[in-house]
C-alpha cells in the first residue's frame, strides 16, 4: 500500500512473529476470467459462539463462510490484555517475500477478554506477513474492483497483506464482499478488496463499532486478529483533558481565529473582535500586545483552497477591532508574524499565476509602506516566517522533494540552518519548528528517512546542533517557554487514539517528564504566556494521524486549555462547537 498516515491504534509493543519456511513459486498474475470469478456473493450472517469446549471446524464449502467456533480453555496469561494497543503493528517476517495462500475461511471466537477472528489460510507457500491498523472508513479502497468497495464499519482493523500473490490459489480462495458479526458488542463485518490488475496484495477489513485496542499474532497457516472487548473509549487517562490543580494565570488576553474571525479571550469570556464579511485566515499579535495582524480573504473562498490558494491581503487593527488598516495587498496573505520590535510584519504569499503555488515570504513595515520580498525568485518556496530578537528571520523552503530551513541575515544574505542535520541519510526534511527568540534557537521536527515519524531537533541559528531526542514515533515541538521547550512526544502512529508524553528541556539540566496519557482528541495549535502552556484540543474525526494532526475543521468541536510549565494545574478556558486555529498571546 502507499506510503502514508493510516489511521492507527494505542500504543504497546509491536508483535513479530517469524517462520522459516520454503520460498514461495513465481506467481500468475490474475486474468479477466479469474477477476470475474472473484466477483463477491451475498453470504448469511453468522454468530461466534462462547464456551471453553472445543467444536469441531466447520466443512469447507465452495462458498466462503464465516464460522463460529469454540474458544481456546483460557489461563491467566491468555487473559492478560498483553501486547493490546491501538498503533499499527506488523506480523510475520519483517524481510518477508511474496508469499502464495488460499484463504480457506474465516472464523470467530470469544473470550473474555477478546472478540478474535481467524482468517485460516491453505497450500501456503512462503510466509504469511503483513501489517495491521485501525483505520477510517474513508481510508478503504473506492477502486478496488475485488471485494468489497464499501467500508465495514466507521472504524476498520485493516490487515494489509501487501505481498499475498495473485496467482491460482489467491483465485481459488472463497473471498466475500462483507460478511456480518453478531451478536457482538465490538465487531459488525469482515470485508475484503483488492485490485484485480495487481500481481499481489489484498486488504481484510474488520469493521468495529467504536475503536478498540487489539493484537494480530500468526501461528502456523492462521492470521488471527484479537480485539479488546470491554476497553473504554475515548480513553479516561488523558491529563491534557483533565482539569487538575488551580487555575494556571492567564492575566493577558489570548486571540484566536474561529468561523473567519478573531475572538478575543479574557477572564473566563470570548467575543469577537471583528466581525467582517471575509474571512480571517491568519493571526499575529505584537509582542507588546498592542496591535494585532490578520490576512483577509473573500467570504466566498474555497476552504480547501486556503491559506495560499485565495487572494488574500494583509491588516492590522488594534486588539479592540478598531483601528483597522490595508497594510499589504500582494495577491495573497497567510501567516504573518510580527518582528520583535513590531516595527515589521513577515507574511507568505502566493505568487504563482496558477497552481501549483510558489510561496515567498514578504516583509511590510507596520507603520505603512511598500511591502518586499525577502528573497529572490527561484527553486525555493519559502514560508512559515518567525523572528528572532535580533531581526533576522527563520522561515521553511521547499523544493519540491525536500524541506529546509533558512535564517536571512539583516544583510539579506540566506543560511540554511539545516544543512548540517540533513547531510546524512537518517532525516530527509523538516516539518513543523518552533523559534526561541531570545536565545536564538529551534526545534525542528526532523523527518526520518526510515519511517515516518519525526525526532526532535535543537539547533542554534548558526546551524550547530544543541540536541536530538528519539523517541517513540513523533516528537513536536510545542513553544518554548522561560523554563524550557515543551514538547509532545507519540508513542506510535494512531488515528484513533493518541498515546502521549509531555516533556520540558530546561535550558540546563535534564530533560523533565511532565506526564503521560491518551487521547482521542487532536492536539492542534500551542502557544505561551509566561510560564503558562495554551493549547488547542479539538474532536476532529478527519483522516490523519492524531500526534502531528491538522487544524480542526470548520465544524470540529475544539477547546483551549490552559496548563503551567510544572505541569500541576490545568484548566479549561474556553470550549466551543466549531473550530480554533491560530492561537496566539503576547506573553506576560
Amino acid at each position: 500500500m502507499n506510503k502514508c498516515w493510516l489511521v492507527l491504534c494505542m500504543w504497546g509493543l509491536m508483535l513479530l512473529v517469524s517462520c522459516s519456511v520454503d520460498a514461495p513459486p513465481a506467481s500468475v498474475p490474475v486474468n479477466r476470467e479469474t477477476a470475474l470469478a472473484l466477483t463477491p456473493q451475498a453470504t448469511a450472517t453468522l454468530a461466534p459462539t462462547r464456551t471453553s469446549v472445543p467444536t469441531a471446524a466447520a466443512t469447507i464449502t465452495p462458498t466462503p463462510t464465516l464460522e463460529p467456533t469454540a474458544a481456546p480453555e483460557e489461563t491467566a496469561t491468555t487473559r492478560a490484555l498483553v501486547d493490546v494497543s491501538y498503533c499499527t503493528r506488523s506480523f510475520g517476517p519483517a524481510n518477508g517475500a511474496r508469499f502464495s495462500a488460499r484463504l480457506d475461511r474465516v472464523r470467530t471466537d470469544q473470550t473474555d477478554d477478546f472478540e478474535q477472528i481467524t482468517f485460516v489460510f491453505a497450500d501456503t507457500s512462503g510466509a504469511l506477513h503483513g501489517s495491521a491498523s485501525c483505520m477510517l472508513a474513508a481510508a478503504w479502497p473506492a477502486d478496488a474492483d475485488l471485494g468489497a468497495s464499501a467500508a465495514p464499519g466507521a472504524r476498520i482493523i485493516a490487515v494489509s497483506l501487501d505481498d499475498w500473490a495473485h496467482d491460482d490459489l489467491f483465485a481459488a480462495s472463497p473471498l466475500t464482499e462483507t460478511v456480518e458479526i453478531t451478536p457482538s458488542d465490538v465487531l459488525e463485518q469482515v470485508s475484503f478488496a483488492a485490485a484485480s490488475l495487481d500481481s499481489r496484495g489484498a486488504l481484510l477489513g474488520i469493521g468495529l463499532r467504536e475503536p478498540r485496542p487489539f493484537r494480530v499474532r500468526v501461528q502456523g497457516d492462521e492470521l488471527i486478529v484479537e480485539v479488546a472487548r470491554d476497553e473504554i473509549f475515548p480513553p479516561d487517562d488523558d491529563p491534557l483533558g483533565l482539569t487538575a490543580g488551580d487555575a494556571p494565570a492567564v492575566e493577558q488576553p489570548v486571540f484566536f481565529l474561529q468561523a473567519g474571525d478573531v475572538f478575543r479571550l479574557q477572564g473566563g469570556r470570548a467575543q469577537a473582535v471583528a466581525r467582517t464579511p471575509e474571512l480571517e485566515t491568519g493571526l499575529a499579535v505584537s509582542a507588546d500586545g498592542t496591535l494585532l495582524a490578520v490576512c483577509r480573504a473573500p467570504a466566498d473562498a474555497e476552504p480547501f483552497a486556503l491559506p495560499y490558494g485565495v487572494r488574500a491581503t494583509l491588516w492590522t487593527m488594534r486588539p479592540d477591532g478598531s483601528g483597522q488598516q490595508q497594510l499589504a495587498d500582494v495577491g495573497g496573505c497567510a501567516e504573518p508574524a510580527f518582528a520583535m520590535s513590531g516595527k515589521t510584519i513577515a507574511f507568505t504569499a502566493n505568487v504563482a499565476p496558477s497552481p501549483p503555488a510558489v510561496l515567498q515570504v514578504w516583509t511590510v513595515p507596520t507603520v505603512g509602506g511598500e511591502a518586499s520580498s525577502v528573497a529572490p525568485a527561484d527553486e525555493w518556496s519559502r514560508s512559515l516566517p518567525h523572528w528572532f530578537a535580533d531581526g533576522r528571520l527563520v522561515y521553511r523552503a521547499s523544493n519540491g522533494s525536500q524541506t529546509i530551513i533558512f535564517v536571512r541575515g539583516v544583510d539579506g544574505r540566506e543560511q540554511e540552518v539545516t544543512a548540517q542535520m540533513l547531510t546524512d541519510v537518517t532525516y530527509d526534511g523538516v516539518g513543523q519548528f518552533v523559534v526561541d527568540p531570545a536565545n536564538g534557537q529551534l526545534a525542528i521536527e526532523a523527518l526520518r528517512t526510515a519511517d515516518d515519524g519525526a525526532d526532535l531537533v535543537v539547533l542554534r541559528a548558526d546551524g550547530s546542533s544543541v540536541a536530538v531526542e528519539q523517541r517513540g514515533f513523533w516528537q513536536r515541538p510545542l513553544a518554548f517557554t522561560p523554563d524550557g521547550l515543551v514538547y509532545l512526544t507519540t508513542e506510535c502512529p494512531s488515528e484513533s487514539v493518541l498515546r502521549y508524553t509531555v516533556h520540558r528541556r530546561p535550558p540546563r539540566g535534564s530533560i523533565e517528564t511532565m506526564f503521560s496519557g491518551q487521547t482521542a482528541d487532536g492536539i492542534g495549535a500551542a502557544t505561551t504566556q509566561g510560564d503558562t502552556l495554551l493549547y488547542v484540543r479539538s474532536t476532529s474525526d478527519a483522516p490523519g494521524v492524531r500526534g502531528p494532526s491538522v487544524e480542526p475543521g470548520l465544524a470540529d468541536e475544539s477547546s483551549i486549555w490552559a496548563i503551567s510549565v510544572d505541569g500541576t494545574a490545568r484548566a479549561q478556558l474556553y470550549t466551543s462547537d466549531s473550530g480554533i486555529t491560530q492561537l496566539q498571546s503576547r506573553g506576560p
